[in-house]
């Protein structure tokens, strides 16, 4: 018998399965949590929901409105007789405003100056390069 190969056992190939596609499995997963299969969302507004709502207020805008409102504030203490009371703490927070103010005016200037320089150095750049048959216009 074991020369006529009754023992040998033929190589397991496995039944060729039916694979679920992503979309099959998300169905089956939203019909076991909320009992029915939830509506796809289209695309567009998955994209308008990752756009960024607005951009952020500058912070330098941000101080002057406080200063602003600093100010009217005061002003409407003194108006109540309690001017005397507020001043000193009004001036000491708009002076703080003040400063920071003039840092990031600094912080902005250097930006500024870089790119200026930056700007500068390319045009050096450009204007050491041999020209090459067709004259680019300058375009800023």
């Amino acid at each position: 018998m074991e020369r006529m190969g009754a023992f040998e056992k033929p190589e397991y190939v496995p039944p060729r399965g039916f694979t679920r596609s992503a979309r099959e499995k998300e169905k089956l997963a939203n019909i076991m949590a909320y009992g029915e299969d939830q509506p796809k969302i289209p695309m567009k507004n998955i994209r308008v929901r990752l756009e960024p709502l607005s951009p952020l207020p500058d912070r330098f805008d941000e101080l002057q409105s406080e200063i602003k409102d600093r100010q009217e504030f005061l002003k409407e203490m003194e108006a109540i007789g309690k001017g005397e009371q507020y001043r000193t703490i009004i001036a000491t927070e708009i002076s703080q405003k003040v400063r920071e103010m003039e840092l990031i005016d600094k912080k902005r200037s250097l930006e500024l100056q870089h790119m200026i320089e930056e700007d500068e150095r390319k045009k050096r750049e450009q204007m050491k390069k041999p020209a090459s048959g067709i004259p680019k216009p300058d375009v800023m």
